[in-house]
C-alpha cells in the first residue's frame, strides 16, 4: 500500500472514531462534520478529493475565507519577492492566467489540443521536479510545514508539481521545452542586466530589497532551484525556442 494511500486509511479512521490523535480547532469542525459524513458514505477518499475539500470547499475551504499570500498569509509568490519577476512575465497583454488543480492532467491535455488547433503557447511556472520524486504532499501554516491532517481548511496543502508526467500528458501534438530551474530562466531571461539598472537608478535605501529579492529568486536553496518553467508551443513553431528557455549572451 503507498504512503498516500495508508495516509488517508488512517484519516477516514481518525473522522469516523473522532481519535483524539488528531487535534481539529473550532473553525475546522464544519469541514470536518462534512468529511466524516463523506467517507461514512462513500468511503476513503483520494488525496486529490481531500485537497479540493479543504482547499476549496464553498464554505470552509482555505482559500475562501482568507488572504493567503504575503507575509502575513502562509506563503509567498515569486511575484511579491522582487519587481523584476513580474516584469520578465509581463510582455504580453493577450494572455490567460490559470491556476492548475489537481486534475492537471486532464488540463494539460486540454490546453495541448487547444495549442495544436489554434496555436497559441502555455507558460508553466511552479515548484516541482522530473519524476525524480515520490509523495511530496505537505501542508503549509504561516510560513511552516503543516500536519496536512490537522484542522483542514486552515493551512495550504500542496505537492510538487511533476513535469515528467505533464509532458507525457501533452503528448505529441505540440513541441514542449522544459523543465529548467527558475534560476536558469531568469538568467536567461536577462535578469542580471535588469537588475544591474534599478540599481543605477535606486535610491541607497532601496537598493538592499533589491538585492535580497533577487537573491531570494535565483539562490538554489530557496526558489532557484525549487520552482521550474515549463513551456508548450505548436509544433508549426519548432525551430522557435521560447524566451528564457536559451541561454542570454548578457547573462
Amino acid at each position: 500500500m503507498t504512503s498516500r494511500r495508508r495516509i488517508f486509511m488512517v484519516l477516514m479512521y481518525a473522522i469516523i472514531q473522532n481519535d483524539k490523535t488528531f487535534a481539529f480547532n473550532q473553525k475546522s469542525n464544519n469541514l470536518m462534520r462534512h468529511l466524516k459524513a463523506r467517507i461514512k458514505a462513500s468511503g476513503p477518499m483520494s488525496v486529490a478529493e481531500y485537497m479540493k475539500e479543504a482547499l476549496t470547499n464553498p464554505i470552509d475551504g482555505y482559500y475562501m475565507k482568507r488572504d493567503v499570500f504575503g507575509k502575513d498569509g502562509d506563503f509567498i509568490t515569486s511575484p511579491e519577492v522582487s519587481q523584476i519577476f513580474g516584469e520578465h512575465l509581463s510582455s504580453s497583454d493577450k494572455r490567460d492566467h490559470l491556476e492548475v488543480c489537481p486534475a492537471a492532467g486532464v488540463v494539460i491535455r486540454e490546453i495541448a489540443d487547444r495549442i495544436s488547433q489554434d496555436g497559441g503557447t502555455c507558460l508553466i511556472a511552479d515548484y516541482g521536479h522530473n519524476g525524480d520524486k515520490t509523495d511530496t504532499f505537505r501542508g503549509f501554516y504561516k510560513h511552516q510545514l503543516h500536519d496536512v491532517l490537522k484542522d483542514p481548511g486552515t493551512a495550504d496543502l500542496t505537492a510538487d508539481v511533476d513535469f515528467s508526467y505533464l509532458r507525457h500528458m501533452a503528448g505529441d501534438s505540440v513541441s514542449i521545452y522544459g523543465p529548467v530551474t527558475q534560476q536558469q530562466f531568469l538568467y536567461n531571461m536577462g535578469m542580471i542586466v535588469r537588475l544591474k539598472k534599478l540599481l543605477d537608478n535606486a535610491k541607497p535605501e532601496n537598493r538592499k530589497d533589491l538585492v535580497s529579492g533577487f537573491e531570494m529568486l535565483i539562490n538554489p536553496d530557496k526558489m532557484g532551484e525549487k520552482f521550474k518553467f515549463f513551456a508548450m508551443l505548436p509544433k508549426k513553431d519548432k525551430d522557435h525556442i521560447p524566451a528564457g528557455f536559451v541561454p542570454s549572451r548578457a547573462s
